[in-house]
């Protein structure tokens, strides 16, 4: 079938297989009688040699003998080639006229067509060179097509073969070119004008060509019909199918070529590889390979060219799954991978960290295919960029085995060690290299001076140094940055005056104030100035000194003489850049001055200096230690500036992340999640980890899966045990702890899984309340051999506490500490808690008690446990003794103790005092935020001491505070509940209503819904009310749109 489907792309002509035959008499047939004549001269000089020939005679004579061999090589050779051109030519055809001498010239014709009939007067056209005219014709001129060949044929005497030859050419040219018409009036002024009748096999074929290169779908079905209809099986010829296929892939009609490759095969016929390649091929020019490859279900055999192609595709779009689905396919249908498949797949993940590039790189070697030095090296250097520095190494080893290692392959290798910060390593390698007698260049030698020096191999390094003979400041500056960065500021020095004493020609500004920085970064600020004004003896300040400076001041915490050095470098005429006034606001981040900061920053705004990098990582990290909320969220609000950019770099946007991470900055970390897809940063596996964690945060667990999947499947990036643990983190918080397990499972033999991760899990079953399954997983942890840890013994022991099983709880306890775990503040807050659940707040104070007698401090947390089971169980007075115990001890409280204190108030009766302790927090900059969970306690206080209007008043109210986050869906369902019963009903449905849209507004955010009781009580009062035919069926319709379930039961009547 193969030679069918190549038949149907060309039928060559007679006149081709001539021009074949000339190629042979004039290339073999000289090359022939070239080899006999030299094979007996070869004789005689072998012959000679031994007669050892010593005259300058006899070495002329065989010169001549040489020569005229060569000449007689040439005649015969000639005569053959003039004997058969008259051969061929003397069939009735005129000789082509001589052409113009080549210092004649001839004016270019205008058009394709004009330059054509002035080509035809040189004699018949056939062959390769009637088909380059054919072409070029009917592209620019089809409508003359048939009249200018077919009369050129009629105008000259050309056998009948010739004839039919050039026939079938013409019909090749405008079937290729979809020209359907064409084909047609070839055949019929064939028929008439030179009595050619074309067989109707191939004129039926090049029919369908035609139609099917033009993309006339509804054509070629008609085609097809008829061949059906007259074929004596009801079936159509592979020929047929095989240039419709063709056809179709030329107009891009891919689908179209599938449906006929699948008839082929239910025909029973095999299709070649040469058409899935093709295929392909089209696929990739029209964009949609990984759509056809999607159609097409594994259905139809793929040949070693197309997995090829398909895999250089997920190469160049660097699609993971992709390459592996191919992968996998060529595996279940035995098609063995060519060796450009193999580099494919090895460019492809060497682009990430994991044991997939090596595994392809041994598969590659076990079938006998070497990798080449060129593509080892590019492996090497892409292991740079992903950090991948096990394929590196296997790389490498695979070239030492072969002896191939060359000096550019130890210079890439030698990179990757240095930006992994393995410089020991790095400085191996030029161990090895003087094992093998290379000399390196100076470039080379540089760069090991820089690694040496990182590495703490000072001895090396200054060995190199001198090899070069100092011929590059640079090695200095690296050796005295290198000392500088680890502390050692005596030899910052010494490598300094050792330059001086040995090449003080090279002491220049750069080499001070390298000097000077090493010692102002380390507190040495009586030796920086000694070398400053050692310096002003031969070199005035520049602005770098300036700068050093005042890093050493603010790095020693003396910022007043950092703006006194600012201000002298204004003074000598110096213009202070963006990096000098990064060190002033370093040096006010240090010392949490938040004012200052805000200062220097309108300082530099008024200078129209930018706001860099630097600047923005300083505020995110003033941000997180600031003890002030509101002054952290000051510090955050640099985000909202327009001339802020988070998206140019990695490093940074990890920063803004981390900050806002700490900080529940929930606006900045949804333009940060938003802007993500479309910014320049390529995330890493601790981005990943931000972004699923941020995610989490913002309750969009899809965003979670969504970035799991972009990590493990699209780019093929291993999740470390950081990433997993965030990601596990994220399903439990959203109550999806059976998908936390499933996740665990698959990934447990692949990443190592730490106490983090497994204390994560027992914290999920806790949250559903199964002890048991909890106690299980601790099992397999510890088969495992994973140590356990405070937090999981805290976490099994909340597990039950939960569940009101204290005496197991307390079991956990004696056992964690025969294992040598020491519980915390929290494990006693677990126990504590377990004992408020069951109302014993005896035993909840003794514990309290055994806690501050073993030496604990006691916290937020232990005093809200306390007081959330004092307002459970309304025991007032023990909450107002706990109170002033806590004021006492200067415990802050948390968001949580004001909703707790609010409820207590609700239960007293007092809702005054309630709102005062809101108002109260909503003014004080440094207590607690007000939260959600602190509106809903408001709001469910009014309801519940039966005052709506105040509950309503304060609901519009909170919807202004700044960075609340709220109102959420228990405030709604507090009011929706509770409004009925006070004789808001129709304020309860409007409620309702905006619920639906306001609670599930942000996209990706996880559906919050009201609880089914709060309906349940609201349709129940609908009811009651009656107006359930009225208001039942479109609230109902809301509810289920807005993802809410509604039971059928409450619109009975």
């Amino acid at each position: 079938f193969g030679s069918t489907f190549s038949a149907a792309e060309t039928q060559r002509p007679r006149s081709e297989m001539m021009g074949s035959r000339h190629l042979i008499t004039i290339v073999i047939v000289p090359a022939l009688l070239h080899a006999v004549a030299f094979g007996a001269m070869d004789v005689d000089n072998s012959e000679a040699s031994k007669q050892a020939p010593d005259t300058v005679v006899e070495e002329a004579v065989m010169l001549t003998t040489s020569v005229s061999a060569e000449i007689a090589c040439f005649c015969v050779a000639f005569a053959m080639i003039r004997f058969f051109s008259k051969a061929h030519s003397g069939k009735g055809t005129p000789m082509r006229q001589a052409g113009k001498k080549l210092c004649e010239t001839t004016p270019e014709p205008a058009t394709t067509l004009q330059a054509w009939r002035s080509h035809k007067r040189t004699g018949p056209i056939r062959g390769q060179e009637l088909q380059h005219w054919a072409d070029r014709v009917i592209a620019t001129e089809p409508k003359a097509f048939v009249e200018e060949f077919i009369g050129h044929f009629v105008e000259t005497s050309l056998p009948d073969d010739a004839l039919r030859d050039g026939v079938s050419t013409l019909m090749d040219v405008a079937e290729k070119a979809g020209q359907a018409e064409i084909v047609e009036a070839v055949m019929e002024a064939a028929k008439e004008r030179l009595g050619v009748v074309v067989d109707q096999g191939h004129a039926h074929r090049s029919r369908l060509s035609a139609h099917a290169t033009c993309g006339s779908e509804h054509r070629v079905e008609e085609l097809l019909r008829q061949e059906r209809e007259q074929a004596a099986d009801g079936t159509v010829a592979v020929s047929s199918l095989a240039v419709v296929v063709r056809g179709y892939l030329k107009a891009g009609k891919i689908q179209g070529a599938i449906s006929q490759l699948r008839e082929m095969v239910r025909l029973g016929h095999k299709i070649p590889p040469r058409a899935m390649s093709e295929l392909f091929a089209a696929a990739a020019k029209a964009g949609i390979v990984k759509e056809t490859y999607t159609s097409l279900g594994g259905q139809l055999q793929v040949p070693e060219d197309a997995v090829v192609a398909l895999l250089d595709f997920a190469f160049r779009s660097e699609d993971f799954a992709f390459a592996r689905d191919v992968e996998q396919l060529a595996k279940d249908q035995g098609t063995a991978l060519k060796r450009e498949a193999f580099e494919a797949m090895l460019k492809l993940y060497v682009k990430v960290d994991d044991g997939k590039a090596i595994e392809i790189f041994q598969r590659m070697q076990s079938a006998e295919f070497m990798p080449c030095e060129g593509l080892c090296r590019y492996l090497i250097a892409r292991c740079a960029d992903s950090q991948n520095v096990r394929l590196a190494e296997s790389v490498a080893e695979h070239l030492r085995g072969r002896q191939e290692m060359s000096l550019a392959c130890y210079k890439t290798l030698m990179k990757v060690y240095a930006l992994n910060g393995r410089y020991g390593k790095a400085c191996e390698l030029y161990d090895e290299i003087k094992q093998h007698g290379w000399e390196p260049d100076a470039v080379m030698y540089g760069s090991v001076v820089k690694f040496a020096a990182k590495a703490g191999r000072t001895d090396l390094a200054h060995e190199l140094a001198q090899k070069l003979e100092g011929g590059c400041i640079r090695n200095y500056m690296w050796l005295i940055r290198s000392a500088g960065q680890d502390g050692d500021v005596k030899r910052a020095v010494d490598t300094f005056r050792k330059l001086q004493s040995t090449q003080p020609e090279l002491v220049d500004v750069m080499a001070y104030n390298v000097t000077i920085d090493a010692c102002a970064s380390n507190k040495e600020m009586a030796l920086a100035k000694q070398l400053l004004e050692e310096m002003r003896q031969v070199y005035p300040m520049n602005l770098v000194t300036y700068n050093t400076i005042m890093k050493g001041h603010c790095v020693a915490g003396d910022l007043d003489s950092a703006r006194r050095t600012l201000k002298e470098m204004e003074e000598a005429g110096i213009t202070p850049d963006a990096a000098s006034f990064s060190c002033l606001l370093s040096g006010a981040a240090k010392q949490l001055d938040c004012k200052e900061t805000f200062r220097i920053i309108a300082e530099l705004d008024r200078r129209k200096l930018p706001l860099d990098s630097y600047v923005v990582s300083i505020m995110m990290q003033l941000s997180r230690k600031l003890p002030n909320v509101r002054d952290a969220y000051k510090a955050l609000s640099i985000l909202d500036r327009p001339d802020v950019l988070i998206f140019e770099d990695e490093v940074v946007f990890n920063t803004v992340v981390d900050a806002c991470i700490y900080r529940r900055d929930y606006k900045h970390l949804s333009r940060a999640i938003d802007g993500y897809p479309s910014s320049k940063v390529r995330a890493s596996v601790r981005t990943y980890g931000l972004l699923i964690k941020c995610c989490a945060i913002l309750r969009r667990t899809q965003g979670c899966w969504n970035f799991w999947d972009e990590m493990v499947d699209r780019r093929g990036i291993i999740p470390n045990d950081v990433t997993l643990g965030c990601m596990i983190d994220a399903l439990v918080e959203a109550q999806r702890v059976e998908d936390a397990v499933a996740l665990f499972r698959d990934w447990k033999t692949k990443v190592t899984c730490d106490t983090i991760i497994y204390s994560t899990l027992i914290k999920g079953f806790a949250s559903i309340g199964d002890a048991d399954r909890a106690m299980a997983l601790f099992q397999d942890m510890r088969t495992d051999g994973v140590e356990s840890n405070h937090i999981v013994f805290t976490a099994l022991i909340n597990a039950h506490a939960k569940n009101g099983l204290m005496k197991r709880a307390e079991q956990l306890m004696e056992e964690m500490d025969k294992e040598g775990c020491k519980p915390n503040a929290i494990t006693y807050s677990t126990i504590i808690r377990g004992h408020c659940v069951r109302g014993d707040l005896s035993s909840a104070l003794q514990v309290f008690e055994q806690m501050v007698d073993c030496g604990f401090r006691a916290d937020a947390v232990i005093f809200n446990t306390l007081l959330d089971g004092c307002v459970q169980h309304r025991n007032f007075d023990l909450a107002d003794e706990l109170l002033l115990k806590m004021k006492n001890t200067k415990v802050a409280p948390s968001n949580f103790t004001l909703s707790i204190i609010v409820k207590m108030w609700s239960k007293r009766g007092d809702l005054d005092k309630a709102f005062e302790v809101v108002r109260s927090a909503l003014e004080d900059s440094t207590g607690p935020k007000v939260d959600a969970q602190v509106g809903a306690c408001i709001v469910g206080a009014c309801i519940h001491n039966r005052a709506p209007e105040r509950a309503l008043e304060i609901f519009e109210e909170m919807k202004t505070w700044p960075s609340f986050d709220g109102p959420d869906n228990n405030t709604y369902a507090a009011l929706i509940s509770g409004l009925p019963r006070l004789g808001y009903l129709r304020k309860a449905v409007e409620l309702t209503d905006e619920a639906c849209v306001r609670l599930n507004t942000n996209p990706g955010q996880d559906k919050r819904l009201l609880a089914p009781s709060a309906l349940a009580q609201l349709f129940r009062a609908l009811r009651c009310e009656r107006v359930l035919q009225e208001l039942g069926p479109s609230l109902a319709a809301k509810l289920r749109k807005a993802g809410m379930a509604v039971d059928d039961k409450w619109l009975a009547q």
